[in-house]
């Protein structure tokens, strides 16, 4: 007979907090590399707009490139998203089988809270 258990607070909370941290470090991966290609593309293809008007504005667009791409080559944001999401795909799954199947147990439960936390670090 199937029966609906209850998943623990502490990991459904946990579940929400993956699902928001993956959705956060996704938006840092594309805001920082689109900004840093339009600064790069703008730097390179240097528009008669800024040349004549704003010369200074080079400079600028240069940095701003240049920061963009430190961050995204050290902050890896794609890679920590693709973490979080992976670890909660397993978690939902471990919380989907715990939920239906009386055969799942409480500590498979947890040693997949385990494993989902050993994906993120």
């Amino acid at each position: 007979m199937q029966t609906n258990r209850e998943i623990p607070k502490k990991i459904t909370d946990l579940l929400h907090i993956w699902d928001k941290l993956f959705h956060r470090w996704w938006v840092y991966h594309y805001v920082l590399s689109i900004a840093g290609i339009i600064a790069s593309i703008t730097v390179a293809s240097n528009p008669k707009f800024l040349s004549g008007y704003y010369p200074e504005m080079f400079s600028i667009f240069a940095w701003l490139s240049a920061l963009c791409m430190t961050l995204v080559t050290f902050l890896m944001p794609s890679r920590r998203a693709r973490a979080y999401v992976a670890a909660w795909r397993l978690l939902f799954d471990a919380c989907s089988r715990y939920e239906l199947e009386d055969t799942y147990s409480m500590k498979e439960l947890l040693d997949t809270v385990k494993k989902g936390e050993d994906i993120i670090s």
